[in-house]
């Protein structure tokens, strides 16, 4: 059985939450085909959607055990050896996939005066010394960081209201919605479910609750921000890559006539929680696969060696792709984040279950 930590449920899913946010902070009407009433729509369902992938990781830590622990007892240590690396290769990826839309961003709405590369290199070092630092520390700093991302928020809902127009969002609404571009969005908001299935059994307190308090804060946010580029901008905003970022630009609080420093600050507290998050996630599931990584006592503890590996791989490929769009492509592809997530997060932890169930039924009538 998993060794329970005392970390609570509060700080775990406030900097999960934290974490959330910078799926909203990317949002783009241009997944959405200009149409803003459906992007609700969808926002509800992802909701929806997520809540029900986390009730199979949700029942397996209620009987006691977490996924992984749960996969080596009912199905053997080499499927767990195999789900391991596959989460570890997950956390990196998903850590890749938003940092370079960030540098994308960076690159192609600020024009900074330093490379990418740098920028790159100085998020995933803030990240890497927030995972080095443990789940307990990384759990408390969420608590401020979850207070200034909604703070935030409320500073550019005062600034903006006042220039919402219900006609901008009639003309907004009348796009058209395909079903590939919801699910696209739908797994671009799943990112925390990749903590609660590695993460959940380190926990304590009250997690079901934590945890639909998180993913509801998180949707409403991403509903509240999509309702201001919609009566704001209107139909503008469809030819925005970034309409979050001009949203801020346009947002202006008495002598403040600018709020994009604001949201910049947003965006990159989560962009750093969220990294940091799948750093401690994807290392403990790779320990989870090799016991005997975790009985090693050594100067410079095998955990670290592992965030180390996927500090390198994120910020030196996110750079290298940043401005390389034939490869972008490929490495940031719709299905790729899609199909994973759909597998790790849902379908595995179902089957997970499914499994539990048969076998403990079949040892109770013998």
């Amino acid at each position: 059985m998993t060794k329970r930590a005392t970390i609570t449920a509060g700080s775990f899913f406030a900097a999960s939450f934290a974490a959330a946010v910078v799926s909203a902070a990317s949002v783009s009407p241009r997944l959405l085909n200009g149409s803003m009433m459906e992007g609700l729509m969808t926002v509800l369902l992802s909701f929806a959607v997520t809540s029900l992938a986390a009730v199979p990781v949700l029942i397996l830590d209620h009987q006691g055990l977490g996924l992984l622990e749960t996969v080596r007892l009912r199905l053997g240590a080499g499927t767990a050896r195999v789900l391991g690396v596959l989460y570890f290769i997950a956390g990196a990826y998903y850590s890749y996939s938003f940092l370079v839309f960030f540098l994308v961003f960076i690159e192609n709405t600020l024009n900074p005066s330093v490379p990418v590369w740098m920028i790159s290199v100085s998020i995933v070092c803030a990240a890497l010394y927030g995972a080095w630092k443990g789940l307990a520390t990384t759990s408390r700093a969420g608590i401020f960081a979850a207070a200034l991302i909604v703070f935030s928020f409320a500073l550019m809902f005062i600034a903006l209201i006042r220039q919402v127009e219900p006609q901008r969002i009639r003309m907004f609404s009348m796009g058209t919605w395909a079903p590939q571009d919801a699910a696209m969005l739908i797994a671009r908001r799943s990112t925390m479910l990749m903590d609660i299935v590695i993460l959940l059994p380190k926990i304590s307190g009250k997690k079901v609750k934590g945890f639909l308090w998180c993913n509801a804060v998180g949707h409403v946010l991403s509903a509240v921000l999509i309702t201001l580029i919609a009566g704001a901008l209107g139909i503008f905003a469809v030819n925005q890559l970034f309409p979050a970022y001009t949203l801020s630009v346009m947002a202006n609080l008495g002598a403040i006539q600018r709020l994009d420093m604001v949201f910049l600050v947003l965006w990159i507290v989560s962009l750093v929680m969220r990294i940091t998050l799948n750093f401690l996630s994807g290392s403990y599931a790779f320990q989870f696969q090799d016991r005997s990584l975790l009985q090693k006592k050594k100067r410079i503890s095998p955990q670290l060696w592992l965030m180390l590996l996927q500090a390198v791989v994120v910020s030196g490929l996110a750079a290298a792709t940043a401005n390389f769009f034939p490869l972008q492509k490929y490495l940031f592809s719709s299905q790729l984040v899609l199909y994973s997530t759909a597998l790790l997060f849902i379908v595995i932890p179902l089957l997970v279950l499914v499994i539990s169930w048969v076998q403990g039924s079949r040892k109770e009538k013998t």
